[in-house]
Order: C-alpha cells, then sequence, then structure tokens
C-alpha cells in the first residue's frame, strides 16, 4: 500500500510506500513546515491500497499549526550543567516547540544545543513571542521588553543576589503545591544533594513546592516558589544542582523529569485572554462524536455562546459545561471555525473517520423482475372464532367437573 500525507485541495505533499505485514505496518512521512507556511492547515493522511473492502476507514484528519516563532525559550546566562540539562529534558516532556539560547559572553549568543551563532536581536524577537520565557542567571538586554503569559526564572546570583553555598538537601514537601505529585512517591532522602541556594521570601499568596536543608538540619528554606500575578504565572527556582538528579539512572532521573513536567505544565496552563474562556479538548474528532470544550476562564463555568461558521453555514449554540468543566457540541463532518461569546476563536475539524460503524438512513431499491405481492393476510389473533372454541371448551370442563362432584 502508499501512504501519502494531504493537504489543501488534496495535493500530495509526502507519501511511502509500505508493505503491510499481517494488516500492520509503521511508517514515518517528514515534511518540512515551509512547505505549509505559518497558519492552521488542515491535512490528511490517507491509505492506499488496491482490494481493500473497507475503504471507509482508510483516512484520518489532522490539524497542524505552524508558527514562526518557538512556544517556549530559554535564556542561558551563563549556560551551566542545569541550563543544559533543562533544556534537553524540556525538549522531552513537552509536547510544544523549544528553543535554547546561551550567552557567551564576548563571544555573542549561541542557540543551544549545537552553539550555532545568532544575533541578539533573533534572541529578543524568540524572548518576546515566547508563551514560556525561561531565564536562567541574568540575559540581560535580550530579555527587555518581553511580556510572556509565563516566566520561569533560575538565578544563581548573577544580579548581585547573594549565594549560599554548601550541600542543601531536599526535605518532604508535604505542603500542598501544583509540583506536589512530581514526587508524592519520591523518598526525599534518596535524592542527591543541591550544591547552591540563593536566599528568597514567599510572599503571603506565594506557594513552596520544595524546601532544602543545609546538611540535613537546621532550618528549611524554600528552594522553588510559585505565584500568579495579575493572571500570568511565575515560577522562580533558587538552586543550582538539580541537574545532578538527572544525572543518576533510576529514581532521582525520573523524579527530575516530573518536576520538568510539573512546572511546565502548570504554567503553560496560565488562562489566555485572546483564547476565551474555553478551549476544545482536541481540534480534531471522529465522526458522530462531539466537540469538547474545556473551561479555561476564571471562577465558576457558566454557560457561554458559540458560533462556528463551515461549509454548512454558521451555527450558534450554547456550551453548557458540566462537572468535569467540559461542554459538548455536537457538529456534523467537516472544518469548522468557531467563536465564543466575549472573545476566543479557533478551528475544530470532524473527520468522516470513526472507529465504531455509524447507523445510515436504510433505503430500499425495486428490483427488476419482481412482484409486489397482493393479497390480505389476517393473523389469527384478529379472528373471532378462536376465542369463542376457548370459551366453549372452558365451560365443557366446568360442566364436567361439576358431574363428577368436583368444585
Amino acid at each position: 500500500a502508499r501512504v501519502e500525507l494531504r493537504g489543501a485541495a488534496g495535493r500530495a505533499l509526502a507519501g511511502r510506500e509500505v508493505r503491510l505485514d499481517g494488516g500492520r505496518a509503521s511508517v514515518t512521512l517528514a515534511l518540512p513546515t515551509r512547505t505549509l507556511g505559518a497558519g492552521t492547515h488542515q491535512l490528511a493522511v490517507r491509505v492506499l491500497a488496491a482490494g481493500d473492502s473497507v475503504p471507509e476507514d482508510d483516512a484520518r484528519e489532522l490539524l497542524v499549526t505552524v508558527t514562526t516563532l518557538p512556544a517556549a525559550v530559554l535564556l542561558a546566562a551563563p549556560p551551566d550543567w542545569d541550563a543544559r540539562q533543562l533544556l534537553a529534558t524540556l525538549r522531552e516532556v513537552a509536547a510544544l516547540p523549544v528553543r535554547g539560547y546561551a550567552s557567551l559572553g564576548p563571544a555573542g549568543w549561541r542557540r543551544m544545543p549545537e552553539l550555532a551563532p545568532v544575533t541578539r536581536a533573533e534572541v529578543a524577537r524568540a524572548a518576546r513571542g515566547a508563551e514560556l520565557l525561561i531565564l536562567k542567571g541574568d540575559p540581560g538586554e535580550a530579555a527587555r521588553g518581553a511580556r510572556p503569559r509565563a516566566l520561569w526564572r533560575w538565578p544563581s546570583g548573577e544580579g548581585g543576589e547573594s549565594v549560599l553555598d554548601g550541600e542543601w538537601y531536599p526535605v518532604d514537601a508535604s505542603a500542598p503545591s501544583p509540583l506536589a505529585g512530581a514526587w508524592a512517591a519520591t523518598p526525599m532522602e534518596s535524592l542527591p544533594p543541591l550544591e547552591r541556594l540563593t536566599p528568597v521570601v514567599p510572599g503571603p499568596r506565594d506557594w513552596v513546592g520544595l524546601s532544602v536543608q543545609l546538611g540535613r538540619r537546621g532550618a528549611e528554606r524554600p528552594a522553588v516558589i510559585g505565584r500568579e500575578v495579575a493572571g500570568r504565572r511565575e515560577v522562580q527556582v533558587a538552586a543550582d544542582g538539580l541537574w545532578r538528579w538527572a544525572f543518576r539512572p533510576g529514581l532521582a532521573e525520573e523524579t527530575y523529569r516530573q518536576f520538568v513536567d510539573a512546572t511546565a505544565s502548570w504554567l503553560l496552563d496560565t488562562p489566555d485572554p485572546a483564547a476565551g474562556a474555553a478551549r476544545p479538548v482536541t481540534s480534531v474528532v471522529p465522526r458522530d462524536r462531539p466537540v469538547r470544550f474545556r473551561w479555561t476562564g476564571e471562577g465558576t463555568p457558566r454557560p457561554l455562546a458559540v458560533t462556528v461558521t463551515g461549509d454548512g453555514g454558521a451555527r450558534t449554540d450554547t456550551l453548557v459545561f458540566d462537572g468535569a468543566r467540559e461542554a459538548a457540541l455536537p457538529l456534523p463532518v467537516g472544518r469548522w471555525e468557531y467563536r465564543l461569546a466575549g472573545g476566543g476563536v479557533g478551528t475544530v475539524v470532524v473527520e468522516p473517520w470513526s472507529d465504531e460503524y455509524v447507523p445510515a438512513p436504510a433505503t430500499l431499491a425495486a428490483h427488476p423482475g419482481t412482484e409486489a405481492a397482493t393479497g390480505r393476510r389476517t393473523a389469527l389473533r384478529d379472528q373471532w372464532w378462536p376465542y369463542a372454541l376457548v370459551v366453549l371448551l372452558l365451560g365443557l370442563e366446568w360442566w364436567w367437573r361439576r358431574r363428577l362432584g368436583l368444585r
């Protein structure tokens, strides 16, 4: 068979031949993003095979958004072990484009990890367009003017902060925080110590995700704190040496990955005013499945008007959210542009494919050489005489029992 990736108007963008061994095969189709250009594109993956008895399941739809700027940007000044390990792990656990830049002092800025030279203007442009901006150290002018939706700070004394050297051991993270699940099943005494700590004082509305002790004794000091200010979420890591966790295979390495995943997930879950109070759970759904929207606004979910426009015209509906903060919107097959009341637009696709058989209206066609049945047939229950016969037999039985002296 042949597997093809098609774009608008059915134009083939990529394709490969594949041999189906027992009905299964795996194939990778590579497509440069410059082929599509910036914007949202509807693509289709199709399997072309001769003699397929069920051709209805040979196509799947994709909705791909191409942007010229990465969603997460790391600015490292200097690029120490924590910065390099954070970039590598973030690329593995985050399902979004991540780019890192390292400041080498007089040598200028380099792209991580290949250390290709880049201009300061390119670094500043990426920082201004990032949804999540990570500052390791003090990037200086490169981060000026950036207004990200989420900010991850990692000071190391480059800005004049006091730094306390020593072996700082993590303690039991029993305090509730968005990162509590990252080390809920991790014995903290099994983790390697951190190498230095920048003293920070949490605010009244800040949460502490991790605390450390110097030499396993003394007062506990916050190492990871988070806050939400004016709709923007921020996380500050005041300790260096977390890369030691990633370099120890097993529980410590997995804990580090969970820490990076939980932190990035909480930061990226910041409500976007431009996206509206709700957003689709998935942008592509199978046929006869409703498009589900999840409430991402502030406060208790409330009914939300939505207008969808597609090949079948425009229609207006109301999203009613359940206890799971989700609402269902049934739509026919096709591509639909939605607009939410109060702001928020996007695109969803209902593909023709379905993992189950979809009921269709049954139609009967006349065949030549056959005649319709004539005459009228009457069922036995529609006749009167069977009921009279039953009554007569019951009467005879009663008369015979009386003759025998029975009741």
